[in-house]
């Protein structure tokens, strides 16, 4: 059996003090995002599949243990082996005329990633530091508030209009949000 419950999401629109406490956030606490870069994704060329799958052919083929056994490693045994590696590889319809396009799209395709990741490591790191300073930013609002209930809200009213002390302007905007 599940209980059916009704949440009730208060915005910031419904809540003065909230839309206000905001707006102070806002002018204290830059929450600027990371500059998105403009990042396009490369085109498969044509034929790409068929170019990968004949690469993937090679490589199976110079990595088959029986292969090992008879391998060579003088410069022109390494030369044939290498020809009739590529001639059997056309043979079974690899577009060697493709090959170009295909290395060039998987070099593209590796800097797109790598843009992606460094755009996605400088997002985190922003939103880490906001958050760390909006968290320092609550402490002091709520530093403030105990004080408030300590001292009263006349002394602190006093002290945040003090003409000495120009940086506590802030104190007083949230004195008034919090009265």
């Amino acid at each position: 059996m599940t209980k059916q419950t009704k949440s009730t999401v208060v915005t910031i629109a419904d809540n003065d003090n909230s839309a206000a406490l905001l707006a102070l956030l806002r002018t204290t606490v830059p929450l600027d995002k990371a500059a998105v870069p403009v990042i396009t994704s490369p085109q498969v060329p044509d034929n790409y599949a068929d170019v990968k799958t004949g690469i993937r052919r090679m490589g199976e083929r110079l990595s088959d243990p029986a292969r090992g056994d008879a391998r060579r490693t003088s410069i022109d045994d390494v030369c044939q082996e290498v020809t009739e590696l590529l001639a059997n590889a056309a043979g079974k319809g690899m577009p060697f005329d493709k090959l170009a396009d295909a290395l060039e799209y998987d070099r593209a395709m590796k800097q797109y990633r790598s843009q992606q990741q460094d755009y996605l490591r400088r997002s985190n790191a922003k939103a880490v530091e906001l958050a760390g300073t909006v968290q320092e930013w609550v402490a002091d609002i709520a530093a403030v508030l105990q004080m408030k209930a300590q001292v009263g809200l006349e002394v602190l009213q006093e002290a945040a209009d003090a003409p000495n002390k120009p940086s506590l302007h802030w104190l007083s905007t949230c004195i008034s949000v919090n009265t």
